[in-house]
């Protein structure tokens, strides 16, 4: 194939030498094109595979950020009444300060719907980190819009374990023996 793409580019290029200036650049032009052509197909997997590996890694890192942003994240249940948080909040603290890698460090507190109370969270929040002193500094506190996933609340474990309860309420005791045995007379 290479010494047939050889010989067309001899003969152009030995008719551009008789040909005007004009036609030749535009000739010049078309074999330059098919060369491109020419060496884009011959080398074809390799210019598309970074781009495809890219559209398969990346909804793993879209995953992997969300997975963070549940385990990271403050909700309701995490506070006391005025916004002062509970030990289950301080806990999450604790955890997302001193055991999550540092590229995931962020907290994460779930948006309230008054303004008020929003403002005493995120100030407990701060008041609570600032007494850890961590050695890297405090994490970065972000409000976001995301829920809590349900099985962080317990909830459907405990349906599920609630269904099968009720559900086989009958006796686990064997039925009492007969007098007679099968086969006997």
């Amino acid at each position: 194939m290479r010494l047939k793409l050889l010989r067309v580019f001899v003969v152009l290029s030995g008719t551009l030498s008789y040909a005007s200036s004009a036609p030749a650049q535009v000739l010049e032009r078309v074999v330059a094109s098919i060369a491109a052509d020419y060496r884009e197909r011959n080398a074809w997997p390799e210019p598309y595979v970074d781009a495809d590996r890219q559209s398969v890694v990346e909804p793993f890192d879209i995953m992997t950020r969300n997975g963070w942003r549940a385990q990271n994240m403050l909700a309701d249940v995490h506070f006391k009444d005025k916004g002062e948080l509970n030990e289950a909040g301080r806990s999450v603290i604790r955890s997302v300060v001193y055991d999550v890698p540092s590229q995931f460090r962020t907290i994460f507190v779930r948006r309230s719907h008054q303004r008020d109370e929003m403002k005493a969270r995120m100030a407990s929040i701060e008041k609570y980190v600032a007494a850890l002193q961590p050695e890297a500094g405090p994490p970065p506190i972000q409000e976001t819009n995301a829920e809590l996933p349900a099985y962080l609340y317990g909830s459907p474990t405990k349906s599920t374990s609630r269904d099968f309860k009720v559900e086989s309420s009958t006796s686990p005791y064997l039925a009492a023996p007969s007098s007679t045995l099968p086969g006997s007379k």
